[in-house]
């Protein structure tokens, strides 16, 4: 496809709620500072739509919008109408081969008439619009799952989807791990990390619970804080990459405790870095966690906290091999997910969908 030749010109669009790559926590602008850097080694010149404070691709430019909002609550979608004011006449100006839009509120379709590439959008939660997207986009969802889902929910639509991709040279692998559980990611309910903290109680071990404060609800955030305290647990919130890469490096197992209802699993990034570093991951089957944990190679996945404790308590996590777990996980390399976006762009360049 016509895209996969070098020197292509491409813009990703991000949100302007944290810097892109992220200080601290921010899935969405991490995984588009992945897909940047990647495109850019594969030979393609990309330019960044992002918040102020925000990196410069290795071949191309950042084209700044707004301050990051650095808070949950404010108004989203009139925050990413002020970012694409300051950004739509250097899109109209860009010249691009494609523009892959990662916003929540997709306002780059407001230019859809006047744009003469093709365009993209990849959804990174469940769909919360009302009506159908002007011109309607190239969908891409997270996985498997996720595309089912979406194409349940939405307007009538076909979805892509992409697994999202993390920079394995990031995570480097060990064997040596010690007698404590981890819970990393957001402190938000849909995260559930109050059951890990359930299950690290009942099986008797200590718990280490780290995670990103950009959450919708902080009384949630202060009732797990307070469920650690009282037993004993760490608690630890916006620590830095190297601190996290640590613990997941040291833990016997991550806990993964996404449970099914009421937002089920789009894909989880913390279960693949926890993987290259040779952790085993102990999920609930949620979503797409049946497409990342391999189980008995990378992990066990369980239906309740219950079917979890047994796992710990029989001692099967001591069965798996870190390397295993890494093999597994290098699947969703940052490399392979620009290598699929490419094909995405490709097609939506030839055949939309």
């Amino acid at each position: 496809m016509p895209i996969k030749c070098m020197g292509k010109r491409i813009c990703l669009i991000s949100t302007p709620m944290l810097k892109t790559p992220p200080d601290t926590y921010g899935g969405l602008e991490q995984i588009v500072w992945n897909l940047a850097e990647s495109l850019c080694e594969l030979g393609h010149e990309v330019d960044l739509v992002a918040a102020i404070g925000s990196r410069e691709p290795p071949k191309g430019r950042l084209i700044p919008t707004v301050k990051p909002a650095g808070r949950v609550h404010v108004d989203w979608g009139e925050y990413e109408r002020e970012a694409f004011m300051r950004y739509k006449d250097e899109i109209l100006k860009g010249d691009y081969d494609v523009i892959h839009d990662h916003s929540w509120t997709l306002q780059i379709y407001r230019l859809r008439d006047r744009l003469r590439c093709p365009l993209l959008h990849t959804h990174h939660a469940y769909w919360n619009l009302p009506g159908v997207p002007r011109g309607r986009p190239c969908l891409v969802a997270l996985s498997m799952f996720h595309k089912l889902a979406l194409e349940s929910q939405t307007f009538p639509a076909r979805w892509e989807f992409c697994y999202n991709g993390i920079r394995v040279e990031d995570y480097p692998l060990s064997r040596d791990k010690e007698e404590f559980l981890l819970f990393l990611g957001r402190i938000d309910k849909i995260k559930a990390p109050h059951l890990a903290v359930r299950i690290a109680a009942a099986s008797g071990y200590h718990l280490v619970v780290a995670g990103g404060s950009f959450v919708s609800d902080p009384g949630y955030l202060d009732a797990v804080r307070r469920m650690c305290y009282r037993h004993g647990f760490d608690f630890m919130t916006d620590i830095g990459h190297e601190d996290k890469v640590q613990l997941l490096q040291r833990a016997k197992a991550l806990l993964f405790t996404t449970p099914p209802f009421p937002y089920p699993e789009p894909f989880g990034m913390v279960p693949i870095a926890a993987l290259l570093c040779g952790t085993p991951v102990l999920a609930f089957f949620s979503g797409a966690t049946t497409e990342v944990v391999l189980p008995g190679e990378s992990g066990f996945l369980e239906p309740s906290v219950e079917h979890a404790v047994k796992v710990i308590r029989s001692g099967m996590l001591e069965e798996i091999d870190p390397r295993k777990c890494r093999g597994w996980a290098e699947n969703f390399s940052a490399r392979r997910m620009a290598e699929r976006y490419l094909e995405l762009y490709g097609l939506a360049g030839e055949e939309p969908w």
